[in-house]
């Protein structure tokens, strides 16, 4: 989404009948920016904004977990190997010929110049300068370009930010060889900037955003552009970290779980009314992709039940009974999210 601002009705009473299709009137709605919470709740500690955190200290397997609640975990092919660093622990490691790991075919949401992310990681290269891709994508998940062509990697010699067929990189100076070195990349709005060891290193205004989410990989865009290294603690958010987090998660003060994203250290998010059996929420946006290079990827976090439309159309429905829904429809079971 462009904004995490949504609209929303808490109360407690059964809404029009047409509630979740385009054509609805929510003017009358409140507004607020998620997480969501009633008076009984807080909002979560850390995690906010935060679609991926791969630990990747797996002893072995062909799967990288995801220890967001509903995110994806990461797929490993043609055998990269979990190895114990001297100076990490455990840590994950590509052989820059044709091994990488799929970590989603659309978890990179897609960049507007008013929406936000930061991608935060430890690398160990074992290559200089290049372009091949350490950590984001090359091709759409067919394999092809995107048309026009759009891309975001990082790599040994530049953060490339592609859109429209053409590049607003980041051109940094290189990736010391055989060191372990925490990057983190924030966009703010048309603002990128770039950290390594947890302090600022280059910045870039971007002009025009993206018309696709992305897929995201480790170690190669599959089968191209594969690099030789060592990665560790990968994690990506859909909001931009402050530099006092950044410096946090450097200096393994902070962790992505744990991570501020404002400088104050309070989480964004929105109260809602009380003793309220069903909260109601709605968000328009223009969707400007292509349908057959597009996968819908939701990323649902509560503590009971929930049920999703598109357009008036139900699409995935947790922990709630079958059949029709009322307002007072209770939910199956409380979830410990915790």
């Amino acid at each position: 989404s462009e904004k995490t601002i949504w609209k929303f009705d808490d109360r407690n009473l059964p809404p029009a009948s047409n509630w979740s299709y385009n054509s609805f009137d929510d003017t009358n709605w409140k507004e607020g920016e998620g997480f969501f919470f009633n008076a009984d709740g807080v909002p979560p500690v850390g995690q906010e904004g935060l679609l991926g955190y791969w630990k990747l200290d797996e002893i072995s397997g062909a799967v990288a977990h995801n220890s967001v609640a509903n995110g994806g975990d990461g797929r490993l092919s043609n055998n990269p190997i979990w190895l114990n660093d001297g100076e990490r622990g455990r840590v994950l490691q590509f052989d820059g010929i044709d091994d990488f790991l799929v970590a989603g075919s659309a978890t990179i949401p897609r960049m507007t110049t008013s929406n936000d992310f930061t991608w935060s990681f430890w690398a160990y290269s074992n290559e200089g300068r290049s372009n091949n891709v350490i950590l984001g994508n090359r091709y759409s998940p067919n394999g092809v370009d995107f048309s026009p062509r759009e891309f975001i990697k990082f790599t040994t010699s530049a953060f490339e930010f592609h859109r429209n067929g053409r590049g607003e990189d980041i051109d940094y100076s290189s990736i010391p060889l055989r060191r372990w070195i925490h990057h983190a990349v924030v966009k703010k709005g048309t603002q990128l900037t770039y950290y390594r060891q947890g302090r600022l290193s280059d910045t870039r205004l971007i002009t025009q955003g993206l018309r696709n989410a992305q897929p995201f990989y480790f170690g190669g865009d599959r089968t191209v552009e594969n690099w030789s290294g060592r990665l560790d603690d990968v994690a990506i958010w859909e909001k931009a970290l402050p530099s006092s987090s950044i410096s946090g998660l450097t200096d393994g003060s902070l962790t992505p779980d744990s991570a501020p994203v404002s400088d104050n250290g309070v989480i964004p998010g929105t109260q809602m009314g009380p003793n309220t059996a069903t909260y109601y929420f709605r968000k328009k946006f223009n969707f400007l992709g292509n349908r057959q290079q597009t996968a819908l990827v939701l990323r649902t976090l509560a503590t009971d039940g929930i049920v999703v439309y598109l357009n008036g159309k139900e699409i995935h429905r947790e922990n709630l009974p079958k059949g029709d829904l009322i307002h007072t429809s209770l939910a199956l079971s409380h979830l410990d999210r915790s």
